[in-house]
């Protein structure tokens, strides 16, 4: 409390908020951080636990981390599902075909993530070491700058995860 019984803090959902009116239906099944100060900590932690909020507390200097860690996990699938389509249907299947053929692909992978970790569920050129495939993919990409920014970045990441897949496995 601030002296006057006020508690300074907040609290953030980590939910894909794309529907405005449906979106609070979400809300049971997501997970919140909470920043402030030990006061609003004090304040605001037993009501948080009296309504079951899955909640941990963060520093406020890293909260701008945090955001992009969020970004990273959710819009950023969503620019990479676009693209995905977008390629498919340069490659002449149907818009529907293109759109259920990755959903099924995403999905699959989706659910390997979260029956395993990022990790263990990597599949792919880059996890079977096929360079000569991803030299191929990145030629095919050429033209297409940020598409092929993107794939550069990702794969460096899938190549620190092909290793330490390998090493653990």
């Amino acid at each position: 409390p601030d002296g006057r019984g006020r508690c300074f803090c907040s609290l953030h959902p980590m939910l894909a908020l794309a529907d405005k009116e449906l979106s609070w239906r979400k809300l049971d099944s997501a997970y919140f951080t909470f920043d402030g100060g030990d006061n609003a900590y004090e304040c605001v932690h037993p009501l948080i636990d009296a309504l079951g909020i899955r909640a941990e507390r963060i520093d406020a200097g890293v909260k701008i981390l945090y955001h992009a860690a969020c970004v990273c996990a959710s819009n950023l699938v969503c620019a990479l599902a676009y693209d995905a389509e977008k390629l498919l249907r340069e490659c002449g299947l149907s818009g529907e075909f293109a759109s259920a053929a990755w959903k099924a692909l995403f999905a699959g992978n989706a659910e390997n993530i979260v029956r395993s970790d990022p990790v263990t569920a990597l599949t792919g050129p880059v996890e079977r070491g096929d360079t000569a495939t991803v030299a191929a993919h990145m030629e095919a990409l050429a033209g297409r700058d940020d598409m092929l920014d993107s794939y550069v970045a990702l794969t460096k990441t899938l190549t620190e995860m092909a290793r330490a897949k390998h090493r653990e496995g």
